[in-house]
């Protein structure tokens, strides 16, 4: 169970520092209230539609547990299934949860009982799983950022195998950047085909413009120029194929362009009626 203090303090949503330091003191008095804290954070924040907001659990989540937290195990457990919970957001805190994955990147650096060598790990491993949800999440201002933000901690880090695979931060190993990209690639092409191919459902060009472009940057590094070099590589090459192509037919054109192209085309109709 939960911690039911804990719970409605966060639930309030008043004075955010106050109570990030009354429950970092709750932390500190033992391993169990810490576990408390970890079970009332994980209750309460998942990807379904709820009757309490889910930001203040997740800026608690990020900026109090995971920077304080002095078992890296719950940390690990907590952000993967922050992590998950973004494979299927239906509410309407994305950017809630974005801000989350962007905190915890640097929160864990700063965290001295989380093992340095395992930061990056935990990052990379998580990023196919809150990825694509975020990517093709409806308010498109949190997908662009989403996209801008995988720029930052992957795309950047290592170059394509057109480049040799060499890492541009000699920090971050290149091979693993490029496992992560490949493996993302291909978790894109499953959401767009689950979501949508599948289901048949129309759908907006605006709201997978992100998964697109994503998709294509992922595309650059496997090899496709020759034959498939393993069974990644394969499985991108057939999904590509069989999502892809068939998403075409379901893609139609944004309301709001229609709607300002047809009100272009009146104030020309009107424009040259009154000039006539």
């Amino acid at each position: 169970m939960g911690n039911i203090f804990v719970d409605k303090l966060i639930a309030i949503n008043q004075n955010p520092s106050a109570t990030h330091s009354i429950i970092r003191n709750l932390m500190k008095q033992s391993r169990t209230m810490e576990e408390k804290v970890f079970r009332t954070l994980k209750v309460a924040i998942h990807g379904a539609n709820t009757q309490h907001v889910m930001g203040p659990f997740l800026r608690v989540a990020s900026q109090v547990f995971c920077r304080f937290s002095a078992q890296p195990d719950l940390v690990e457990h907590l952000i993967s299934h922050v992590s998950q919970q973004c494979n299927n957001l239906q509410g309407s805190e994305g950017k809630a949860f974005l801000d989350f994955h962007k905190e915890v990147s640097s929160e864990l650096f700063e965290n001295p009982n989380f093992p340095a060598d395992k930061v990056l790990s935990v990052q990379y491993d998580n990023i196919v799983e809150w990825a694509p949800g975020l990517l093709g999440y409806f308010e498109t201002d949190v997908a662009t950022e989403t996209e801008v933000f995988l720029h930052e901690v992957l795309f950047k880090h290592a170059r394509s195998p057109a480049h040799h695979g060499v890492a541009e931060d000699g920090d971050v190993p290149a091979g693993k950047v490029i496992d992560v990209a490949r493996d993302l690639g291909l978790r894109c092409l499953a959401y767009l085909r689950d979501t949508y191919v599948l289901r048949r459902a129309e759908v907006s060009t605006r709201l997978v413009a992100c998964l697109e472009r994503t998709i294509k940057e992922c595309g650059k590094f496997y090899n496709l120029r020759e034959s498939p070099e393993d069974e990644r590589a394969t499985e991108f090459i057939r999904l590509s194929a069989t999502v892809l192509e068939p998403l075409r037919i379901l893609l139609v054109e944004d309301l709001e362009e229609e709607s300002g192209m047809l009100c272009s085309d009146s104030s020309s109709i009107a424009s040259s009626n009154t000039a006539g």
